[in-house]
């Protein structure tokens, strides 16, 4: 009979010790849950951060071109109107033009020819500007991908 009686309990403890993991086990589970969806969230957070980085970066890189493209755009226009606007007009005389006329078409002509190369420069790269978003689509969309996952989990 003292056998019987400590079959029973070694039962009784054991089922017991079935239902603390059982509990440990669920609360395990809601813990493992939080743990891992805080460092998700954390990770999200720095993919955002990184990609809006980069993002920034580009958009920088073209602000400065656009810049850059002006800049040249104007300094070539006064180059230009002052150089080769002399020899248009020197040309025009020589076909046949009043010099009046000539002295001022002559420039006319060459600082269209300027502004069109460097609005072509100015436009290009607005182009490029306007295609970047700064929207971290990256982080959007694994943002989804872990809210399903969550669901998943939770479900």
């Amino acid at each position: 009979m003292a056998n019987a009686e400590t079959y029973e309990q070694r039962q009784s403890t054991y089922g017991e010790e079935q239902e603390m993991d059982q509990h440990r086990s669920l609360g395990s589970l809601v813990k493992e849950i939080r743990d891992e969806s805080i460092e998700l969230f954390q990770q999200e957070v720095e993919l955002a951060r990184t990609e809006m980085m980069e993002k920034f970066a580009v958009v920088k890189d073209r602000t400065v071109s656009i810049g850059i493209g002006a800049v040249i755009a104007f300094a070539g226009a006064i180059v230009l109107l002052m150089g080769i606007a002399q020899a248009i007009s020197v040309v025009l005389v020589y076909a046949g033009m009043a010099a009046v006329v000539a002295t001022w078409l002559g420039p006319v002509l060459t600082g269209l020819v300027v502004l069109l190369v460097g609005g072509a420069m100015v436009m290009s790269n607005k182009n490029k500007l306007e295609e970047e978003t700064v929207v971290p689509e990256k982080t959007v969309q694994s943002m989804k991908e872990n809210k399903q996952w969550l669901k998943e989990k939770t479900t």
